[in-house]
């Protein structure tokens, strides 16, 4: 047990962070409670000086910055995926996985093959997700401006003139 030096609570050591310098180590004198609480308030209170702090940081560590993402991107894609997927389409990784299995991992149109790369077909106007679609129906589906009437007349028209 040991004693905040902010709130004076009496907490077990788990609660106080360790601080680190070479071969030594130690609790800090604030809990985590407290510490948390100061650094939000601090910043809250600094947020430009922040700001401009790391935008200094990125202009010059600019080269280093851009070749630690890379590297991350070409170690993650399944994460970069579901991150693209989530922030596009609101899509969580279980929920996209979960439609590829309830499609058997077909293209609903012609049955080929898709996966978590494959193209996520959505209602543009509402945002819905209709399915996962191969690249071509999904484009397909786009050049027709996702015009049901139109998709029929084009039928029609093969099935007229003949394929």
């Amino acid at each position: 047990m040991k004693t905040c030096r902010i709130c004076r609570a009496r907490l077990p050591e788990s609660s106080f962070y360790i601080k680190r310098r070479g071969p030594q180590k130690w609790l800090t004198g604030e809990c985590k409670r407290c510490k948390n609480k100061r650094s939000k308030e601090y910043n809250l209170d600094n947020a430009d000086k922040i700001h401009e702090q790391r935008k200094l940081y990125r202009e010059r560590n600019k080269e280093r910055l851009y070749a630690h993402t890379a590297d991350w991107v070409k170690n993650n894609p399944l994460k970069l995926r579901a991150s693209q997927v989530k922030r596009l389409y609101g899509l969580e990784y279980h929920e996209h996985w979960a439609l590829l299995e309830y499609q058997q991992h077909r293209c609903p149109i012609c049955g080929e093959g898709v996966n978590l790369w494959s193209d996520i077909d959505h209602d543009h106007a509402s945002g819905k997700i209709r399915g996962v679609l191969c690249a071509s129906h999904n484009t397909g589906l786009g050049e027709f401006g996702e015009n049901p009437k139109l998709l029929r007349n084009a039928a029609s028209y093969l099935e007229r003139n003949g394929r």
